[in-house]
């Protein structure tokens, strides 16, 4: 596409390379938002069945343009092809790591890396040889520019069919529960998204569900998500009054308004919630500083063990056969993700 669009369009290697911008930010931003979505309802399949039906079409539409099709028709077809890419590409790997044993997390993780760099690199040489040959039979008969519109049309037109076939298997997928923890790292969608065209993870088996489980156990200072450990402790906080006591178990010299600021808080919210600890006789006050009292102590200990059993729910997920290995991670995982 570059090539066409200097060759063809006369646009400098610059001017090409800023016409690209919009594939890539639909890729990213479809990633992002692909990964938030799978993450909240646990459903993963229709994603990429939409992303390859995209890719399909707009390598269709990009077989016919010309050096007189419009910019913002250009621009159209490579962000529907943007979108389309980063509806796939992520999904699928979640998919592998949803459906492989827990032993096998990191293997299975840098091959689906590892396939993707293969199939790039060989579609990149496939692709470029049927650019070359149909641009050299053409230019034989017709000006350069007219050539390598020719010869960019074929090359489209095997992406579609690439891209039909990937639609057609991906509608075999089979869609099985999703487990947390892969949900967890599908949230976790800026790294995601950084991650749409890296190299193979080294990332063992622990260290991904070290990584994916941590996630999960941060989200503390989501609203619902310390509502639901309130209500199972059998506490009553609002939930930024649980999350600043359980910070506060975790370090009691912490700084809980500066630690409230790298998490986002709002100052005011920290205010109500020390306010109400305080009143309630869980924490006493001197300047900035916090401590537990007796009382706090012991909420917080039924905080902690609430935090603990939803650990514990994460664990049911995996079959049988794998969960005394994945006790034993989460044994030593338990001092670093919960206070």
């Amino acid at each position: 596409m570059p090539m066409f669009l200097q060759v063809a369009r006369g646009a400098t290697p610059t001017e090409s390379g800023l016409q690209m911008m919009p594939m890539m930010i639909g890729n990213v931003l479809a990633s992002i938002a692909s990964g938030q979505l799978i993450s909240r309802t646990g459903r993963y399949k229709a994603f990429p069945l939409i992303g390859t039906a995209l890719m399909v079409i707009a390598l269709f539409l990009l077989s016919k343009v010309t050096a007189e099709t419009p910019s913002y028709s250009m621009i159209l077809r490579l962000i529907m092809l943007g979108v389309g890419l980063g509806l796939v590409m992520q999904v699928m790997v979640l998919a592998v790591q949803n459906t492989v044993a827990f032993a096998d997390l990191g293997a299975a993780t840098s091959a689906a890396m590892l396939f993707r760099l293969v199939g790039g690199a060989v579609g990149t040489a496939l692709l470029g040889i049927i650019f070359a040959s149909k641009y050299q039979l053409a230019l034989a008969s017709v000006p350069s520019g007219e050539a390598i519109t020719l010869a960019i049309h074929s090359v489209f037109i095997v992406g579609a069919s690439v891209a039909l076939a990937g639609a057609i298997a991906t509608w075999f997928l089979p869609e099985r529960p999703l487990r947390e923890t892969v949900a967890a790292s599908a949230g976790d969608s800026g790294r995601k998204a950084g991650e749409a065209f890296a190299l193979s993870s080294d990332e063992s088996s622990i260290e991904q569900l070290s990584r994916a489980l941590s996630i999960v156990a941060s989200r503390d200072v989501r609203r619902a998500y310390v509502e639901s450990i309130v209500k199972r402790a059998g506490v009553s906080l609002m939930p930024v009054s649980a999350w600043l006591l359980i910070r506060l178990g975790e370090d009691p010299s912490t700084d809980l308004r500066t630690h409230a600021v790298r998490d986002r808080i709002a100052p005011e919210r920290v205010a109500a919630g020390l306010a109400e600890l305080e009143a309630q006789g869980l924490i006493t006050r001197e300047g900035r500083s916090a401590a537990m009292t007796a009382s706090g102590h012991e909420i917080c200990s039924r905080l902690s063990a609430a935090r603990r059993e939803r650990l514990r729910e994460l664990a049911a997920q995996w079959p049988g056969e794998q969960r005394a290995q994945l006790a034993d991670v989460l044994r030593n995982l338990s001092a670093a993700i919960v206070p």
